[in-house]
């Protein structure tokens, strides 16, 4: 029998959990009356994707069939009609004899094309079940969520106005966010490398593909272009960030991008070809880091879309911060890329990389303020806020081992980090701290792994696969959210659902708890 995920149809409501398939910019949710159906776009809110709204199968005496079923192959109603969206973004609808279609036409993004074919379409249940047999095998404990995590990865799987080999992005979401960010596509490559290698690499390739002549990597790779400047926003976008940050924003252009974990992802696809195809670009970027991205003399985020943490507290008073997480990364990307350099005869370079990390390593280590890594202002300025960014500093070896104790008192600490749903983004004792606001309180699963990862390199696996496996255990309960209460576990009511890096990572923890 075909695999086509029936067993999946109980995460479908149609109101959080929407229906769709790969390669379609369709996504069919639940509506006041009927069903709705979106497009999915850059930076469009739902209310603003609406192509189909009201839509109602009627039977042969006019009165509206109720859904009876959703999964990952289509929505049935009852009495035998059925909706499926194809990659060509048309809606097919099988009606019984004397069946028909009510609905009115969005106000968005132009007219939807209706077929009615006599048989659900045969590409469609092809590319399905090719998808899920591509899923990893797991622990049976991991099954369900690990299933309906891959197939997140194949819906958000679009096909960018872009050259062949760089044009299937595996995108957050479909509801807004229709691009490549930079730290997503090593987020996604890290569990697409499970089922789809192939698919994992071109992530890579398109998030790499646009370097400046510094080498800095761009913040999004999108349908128009990418965002790599402040100068690349539109004007809206552009006063909000002046508003967020540095005086300096209102004379020059801000440089976007996202944190240096190409090396941590390459790593991880355990293929030496791949860090052949991408070595001169890492360390490209990681010269721009250190030369061009350094206002006080260490590397330092220029605004906090570069740190992919927005609105994170640390930010509140300063845009430009030496941030803890950012040298931890630097250390590592460093460190992995002396490694490839030494192994390839090229000793000096090698060492270059080794000094480099080594005194980025001191001057980290400098910074501990007795309880926790703070960030550190353009002038010098210590930032109090206790957040996430505190941990990161795992990553990096040669840490001390007073100072990674101290990180964990503080991971397991009630009144900071120890959450019923570990770890929130920001200390529960930070005046700043929020459940419910994205990167002031949530948890975040791509925070989790990072934090994961460092409690493996520092030797601590029991309390490694603890963090992973309470991850594991939220995703299960809740769905690969964007980000989740740390109290209750539920997702806030701005978060988004069925989000890629969250499916990506649950993944790659399943497979390891495998």
């Amino acid at each position: 029998m075909i695999d086509l995920g029936a067993d999946l149809a109980h995460w479908f409501d149609l109101d959080e959990e929407p229906y769709t398939v790969r390669f379609s910019r369709l996504f069919v949710r639940r509506g006041e009356t009927g069903l709705t159906v979106h497009r999915a776009a850059y930076e469009r809110s739902l209310a603003d994707s609406v192509v189909v709204e009201r839509l109602r199968v009627l039977d042969d005496d006019g009165l509206e069939a109720p859904v009876s079923t959703a999964d990952p192959f289509r929505i049935s109603f009852t009495g035998g009609a059925w909706l499926m969206v194809t990659p060509d973004d048309e809606i097919a609808v099988g009606l019984p004899d004397g069946w028909s279609v009510d609905h009115v036409p969005g106000p968005a993004l132009g007219e939807a094309s209706f077929i009615h074919p006599a048989e659900p379409p045969a590409g469609v249940i092809a590319d399905l079940a090719e998808w899920l047999a591509r899923c990893p095998a797991v622990d049976p404990r991991w099954r369900d969520v690990t299933r309906f995590a891959w197939w997140t990865l194949g819906v958000n799987t679009l096909v960018l106005d872009a050259p062949a080999g760089l044009n299937r992005a595996v995108v957050p979401s479909k509801i807004g966010y229709v691009g490549l960010w930079q730290w997503d596509a090593y987020f996604m490559a890290i569990g697409l490398r499970h089922g789809d290698p192939g698919l994992a690499r071109e992530q890579l390739r398109i998030a790499l593909a646009h370097p400046s002549t510094s080498g800095q990597l761009p913040d999004v790779v999108h349908e128009d272009g990418i965002l790599a400047s402040s100068d690349d926003l539109p004007p809206g976008d552009l006063e909000n960030l002046r508003a967020m940050a540095s005086p300096s924003l209102a004379h020059t252009a801000v440089p976007l991008t996202k944190p240096p974990l190409t090396a941590l992802a390459v790593a991880l696809m355990g293929d030496q070809s791949v860090v052949d195809e991408f070595l001169a670009t890492m360390l490209a970027a990681q010269e721009w880091w250190y030369r061009d991205s350094a206002p006080a003399g260490r590397p330092a985020y220029l605004h906090p879309y570069s740190s992919g943490l927005d609105d994170s507290p640390i930010f509140d008073h300063e845009a430009i911060l030496v941030s803890p997480d950012l040298s931890a990364y630097l250390v590592l990307a460093d460190r992995l890329m002396a490694g490839w350099l030494r192994e390839r005869g090229r000793d000096a370079e090698a060492e270059r990389c080794t000094a480099r990390a080594d005194a980025e390593l001191a001057a980290l280590i400098e910074s501990w303020n007795g309880e926790f890594f703070p960030s550190v202002g353009e002038a010098g300025d210590v930032v109090a806020s206790e957040a996430i960014v505190s941990l990161m500093p795992l990553l990096a070896d040669g840490l001390p081992p007073h100072l990674v104790d101290g990180i964990v008192a503080a991971i397991e600490d009630p009144t900071r980090f120890a959450t019923a749903h570990p770890l929130p983004t920001v200390a529960v004792r930070d005046p700043d701290f929020s459940e419910t606001r994205m990167w002031r309180g949530p948890v975040w699963v791509n925070t989790n792994w990072l934090v994961a990862q460092g409690l493996r390199r520092q030797g601590l696996i029991d309390k490694a696969e603890r963090l992973e496996r309470a991850t594991l255990e939220l995703v299960a309960a809740q769905g690969p959210n964007e980000y989740f209460r740390p109290d209750t576990g539920v997702k806030p009511p701005r978060a988004t659902t069925v989000f890629g890096w969250s499916a990506a990572l649950t993944v790659d923890l399943a497979v390891a708890h495998s």
